[in-house]
């Protein structure tokens, strides 16, 4: 259904040095500007909007509820675009409706039906459409031996995003008393990265080259015409939608993500809540957040340089085993000086996993499945992750503690454990392979 049959034209004259890391830079800045900047800043931007505008919490978190449903729902639309326009087209639709998004945000926004349609429809469609599916469909066509690096390099652009957008909007909304102006600034992050886009280019043959640099004349091509060895599994099937999902590997993946995802959603969502709740100052939990996310962004470079080395199923465990471990670490809370080296491990291990997401699912199944892929499955993962901010509160108001949550997400840090241990490359039913 998803599958990229399309006809490219190629350049008569090869392009004289590879442009894949040119691109690879080039979406670094989009993620940074677009899931960095904008979806991180809404942390510090948020508290004084509805003070200011006088809604509860309660009232005004319903837009973020649809904003983390949203993800899922535009998905599948996200991967038929990326089909038919182009992942390059498709960001340049997401990108011009988040910027309409943010400046109707930072000038409009007086009521709060207004807010919930904006944050909750608009800017997700433009979140989606602008980033981690078309931007990792790029690298995984542009890149095979080294596309975990790559992946790891682009992905860090969203923690990076949000490690420069929080103090910058705090201290631009404290000298000029006013949380629009966080919003606006957002908006002026997205013009750059739409005029970035324009460069962009979805895949190497147009170009005349290969995935990699290999077959173009630059300095990476190996002499003699003998490319690196591979070092992980690559698949060497066309995979369809319907043959994927009819593996067992599939679903293992699946349970690694949610793994790793819905416990992150716990600690972002309810982690300054849980801390204070253990006498801890409300600057010390932020804190503690604050450096989450950093190792999250340290980690997924250097990680993903790892994952074209060694299989990227056996880090995803480890990253999950010592995720598993901070999470607890976390939960109980030691004291503050373990809990900035917790956080930090915390992210990181997210950060690993991260990476990986895409690595394995476009080494097993190939860049011509991933963005199809990728987009059916989001709805079901994210309706999972969505149940984590609103289950945790539940289990808070009646229990009086977040022990529970803890402990429920732990077993599905468990559960992923085991997954990744098992997540072999799959088998099509119809490749020689399997028949013989």
């Amino acid at each position: 259904m998803f599958s990229q049959d399309i006809t490219v034209p190629v350049e008569t004259t090869p392009s004289r040095s590879f442009f894949g890391w040119k691109n690879a830079a080039l979406l670094f800045v989009i993620y940074l500007a677009t899931t960095g900047v904008v979806y991180w800043g809404f942390s510090v931007i948020f508290p004084l909007m509805i003070e200011a505008m006088g809604w509860t919490r309660g009232q005004a978190s319903v837009a973020q509820g649809l904003n983390t449903l949203m993800w899922g729902i535009f998905s599948p639309a996200t991967a038929l675009s990326v089909h038919r326009l182009g992942a390059r087209r498709t960001m340049l639709i997401g990108l011009t409706v988040l910027l309409a998004g943010l400046f109707l945000m930072g000038a409009v926004i007086s009521r709060l039906w207004q807010w919930t349609v904006l944050w909750g429809f608009v800017v997700p469609l433009g979140l989606v459409f602008a980033g981690q599916l078309p931007i990792q469909t790029i690298v995984v066509h542009w890149f095979n031996l080294r596309r975990s690096a790559a992946l790891g390099l682009v992905l860090t652009g969203g923690p990076m995003g949000g490690f420069l957008a929080q103090p910058l909007f705090t201290e631009l909304m404290q000298r000029t008393d006013s949380w629009r102006i966080g919003w606006l600034a957002a908006g002026l992050f997205v013009v750059p990265a739409l005029a970035l886009c324009f460069f962009v280019r979805n895949d190497p043959r147009p170009l005349g080259q290969e995935a990699d640099g290999m077959g173009s004349n630059q300095a990476e091509q190996p002499s003699a015409g003998r490319r690196p060895r591979r070092r992980t599994y690559r698949t060497p099937d066309l995979w369809t939608l319907k043959t994927a999902l009819s593996t067992r590997t599939l679903y293992l993946i699946m349970s690694a993500i949610l793994a790793h995802s819905m416990p992150l959603s716990l600690i972002m969502t309810h982690g300054v809540l849980h801390f204070t709740d253990l006498g801890f100052s409300r600057m010390a939990a932020a804190s503690i957040l604050s450096f989450t996310a950093l190792g999250s962004g340290a980690a997924r470079f250097p990680v993903g340089w790892l994952g074209d080395r060694i299989e990227p199923r056996w880090i995803f465990t480890a990253a999950l085993s010592l995720e598993l471990m901070a999470f607890i670490g976390l939960w109980q809370a030691p004291g503050l000086a373990a809990l900035l080296v917790l956080g930090p491990l915390f992210g990181l291990c997210f950060g690993a996993c991260m990476v990986m997401t895409p690595t394995v699912l476009g080494n097993y199944y190939g860049p011509e499945s991933f963005a199809g892929l990728s987009g059916f499955l989001a709805p079901f993962l994210v309706a999972f992750e969505a149940l984590v901010p609103v289950g945790g509160g539940l289990i808070a108001d009646r229990t009086g503690s977040y022990d529970l949550a803890f402990l429920l997400l732990g077993a599905v840090i468990l559960a992923g454990v085991v997954s990744s241990t098992l997540m072999a490359p799959p088998k099509p039913r119809t490749s020689t392979e399997s028949t013989a």
